[in-house]
């Protein structure tokens, strides 16, 4: 008798090609692995705390994690802190394995990138092999560890080699890239 797993996914990612990429894999997984089951629960939530965005958010309290083997949780893109903080309250709760990409959870497997190494990288070769005395930054939503792991690396490089920062606070909506490139 073959065992059956089932996997709750969570995440509010609203790239779509990064979410094309990732059901693609589960898809490919789930062809050779038929025992496995993932259910997604996606919404569009942003950072402006709208009433819209709270109902969205109610997507994560619907699934009785009772019912599952496992938890995804890709925690990066939730930019609400409390919808964040009650998502790890009940993950805890729950006993299960819980894997989390791209952001670092004290109790959880993590699965990401180094960020602040890789920023430190491509900004220092921007200091130093193109001789550029000064650079704007500009944030992602600050309940995001990605966006906060970036802006670590921007500031020590900043300090490091004497540049004034220049922080403009942000999302990662086009909107707000739009207007950064104004200032």
């Amino acid at each position: 008798i073959m065992k059956k797993y089932r996997i709750a996914y969570f995440t509010t990612e609203r790239n779509c090609a990064l979410m094309l990429d990732m059901f693609k894999g589960f898809a490919d997984y789930i062809q050779t692995h038929p025992g496995v089951t993932v259910c997604s629960f996606d919404c569009l939530g942003k950072a402006d705390f709208s009433a819209v965005d709270q109902g969205e958010y109610s997507i994560f309290d619907l699934p009785d994690l009772s019912t599952f083997d496992g938890i995804l949780y890709q925690g990066s893109q939730i930019a609400s802190r409390e919808v964040e903080e009650k998502m790890v309250r009940r993950m805890r709760e729950s006993g299960l394995p819980v894997v989390v990409t791209e952001e670092y959870i004290e109790g959880f497997s993590f699965y990401g990138t180094d960020n602040r190494t890789a920023l430190s990288q491509v900004i220092e070769h921007i200091i130093v092999e193109h001789q550029v005395k000064s650079l704007c930054f500009l944030s992602g939503p600050s309940a995001s560890f990605e966006a906060r792991e970036r802006k670590k690396a921007y500031l020590n490089l900043c300090e490091k080699y004497d540049i004034p920062p220049f922080v403009i606070p942000g999302s990662w909506d086009a909107r707000d890239g739009r207007a950064a490139a104004r200032i």
